[in-house]
């Protein structure tokens, strides 16, 4: 990685050695170093027909910092590149704004950093690569796992604005997309649980649907609140959304980063 940079200070023809620089980085584990790198090729390659493709490249890489397995990455650094990652991504929409894939990593990086769901960036973002991917799905089925993910966000998004402000649209959303989830994904578990929750082809007898919980928190390996604290249960089952949402979203992320749809 040395070597690649060195060559490319040294001629500047040899742009593309900074390039070859950061993946050596990034296999040797030293992801800081990777962008750092990386974020000097895409200054040196400036704006062409390649520039959405760089800026998608370097935001991956941002956002990969926010899932290192690296302790001496703090949660304060990961939020920098998180922000930096949302930064590129909407700069992605600009110069294409008819791809997805902007607004779809865009979503991505948003969600990391509002993992609570308190915001709307990651919504509107997923809405708008949903809207595309709906379009582009007639064509190319691929988009699928496109549509798939962002039904995924967004009705675990309405899930949590409903808990929070009881507004009954919230709710429908929140049916509406686990519904449609379900139609492209039948063994959704987030979609299966939400449904059970608010109603609709999955719901069960109320008698069923303590059981149902009870069982899937158990298979979850959590804690069984004591009866009748509602409180309790409503926190941990958001929670267990929330992991089911985000273990689905890195593994959309690993397959979209192997290659675009």
């Amino acid at each position: 990685a040395v070597a690649y940079t060195k060559a490319a200070e040294s001629d500047s023809s040899q742009v593309e050695m900074y390039k070859m620089a950061s993946q050596s980085y990034e296999n040797a584990k030293m992801i800081l170093k990777s962008v750092e790198v990386y974020e000097k090729y895409v200054e040196m390659v400036g704006k062409g027909d390649k520039e959405a493709d760089n800026l998608m490249d370097l935001g991956r890489k941002y956002y990969s910092v926010a899932i290192v397995e690296d302790t001496t990455v703090t949660d304060s650094i990961k939020n920098i590149y998180l922000g930096k990652a949302v930064d590129v991504f909407k700069k992605v929409t600009t110069i294409e704004p008819t791809n997805y894939r902007g607004y779809f990593w865009e979503g991505h990086a948003a969600s990391r950093l509002d993992p609570e769901c308190k915001g709307t960036d990651a919504r509107d973002a997923y809405m708008k690569a949903l809207e595309i991917a709906k379009e582009a799905v007639k064509e190319k089925e691929q988009f699928n796992s496109v549509i798939v993910t962002c039904y995924n966000y967004l009705c675990v998004y309405y899930y949590m604005q409903y808990e929070a402000n009881k507004v009954e649209s919230d709710k429908q959303e929140c049916v509406k997309y686990a519904a449609e989830l379900l139609t492209l994904d039948p063994t959704n578990n987030v979609a299966t649980q939400l449904l059970t929750i608010y109603g609709g082809d999955t719901a069960q007898p109320a008698d069923d649907q303590a059981a149902t919980g009870e069982a899937q928190s158990a298979a979850a390996g959590e804690a069984q609140p004591a009866a009748g604290d509602e409180a309790a249960a409503g926190g941990a089952h958001v929670q267990h959304l929330l992991g089911l949402l985000h273990n689905l979203l890195r593994l959309a992320v690993g397959q979209q980063g192997a290659g675009e749809v």
